[in-house]
């Protein structure tokens, strides 16, 4: 496999766009856990435990971005890209 193309196909399917957001809502999870569960009186196995998961979580949200675009601006379930023949058609001018 091609890595140039591979990295342009984790472009195209907003791979990149889901992993930034999940590391960013991740990192205040982790902080808002770390921060309000002590005050609480939960205890410290609780902060690990969610920490636990988010990270366990982050290659999953990887994977399910890879078939289905998690953002909320994009279709749901993206199609396999297909190689076309591109014909020109007479009469139109192209948008170049």
């Amino acid at each position: 496999m091609n890595p140039k193309r591979f990295f342009a196909e984790l472009k195209r399917r907003n791979v990149y766009q889901t992993a930034v957001a999940y590391a960013v809502v991740a990192w205040l999870l982790m902080q808002v856990a770390s921060q309000i569960f002590p005050f609480f009186e939960i205890s410290n196995w609780a902060v690990r435990f969610v920490v636990l998961l988010l990270i366990i979580g982050f290659p999953v949200a990887l994977i399910l971005a890879w078939p289905y675009s998690l953002l909320p601006t994009a279709p749901l379930l993206l199609p396999r890209r297909r190689a076309r023949k591109c014909e020109p058609v007479i009469g139109e001018a192209s948008d170049d």
